[in-house]
């Protein structure tokens, strides 16, 4: 948690959209996160749904960021 608290907002949504960026979830065509992740070389968009791959430690530190955004 002391890592997460001197974070900005920005920096804490895209930690947590970096979760779902690794396996790939499709992003809102033209949104924020969509032209982020897009710059990143190893961002490779194919899913829909990645609920099922989010690990135990990740669901955690979801709930983390989400308190602190």
């Amino acid at each position: 948690e002391t890592f997460f608290a001197n974070k900005t907002k920005q920096e804490l949504k895209v930690l947590r959209n970096t979760i779902f960026a690794n396996y790939g979830l499709i992003f809102q065509k033209g949104g924020e996160t969509e032209t982020y992740f897009t710059n990143k070389e190893w961002y490779i968009p194919f899913q829909k749904d990645v609920s099922n791959y989010v690990t135990a430690i990740e669901r955690k530190n979801l709930e983390t960021l989400k308190r602190f955004e």
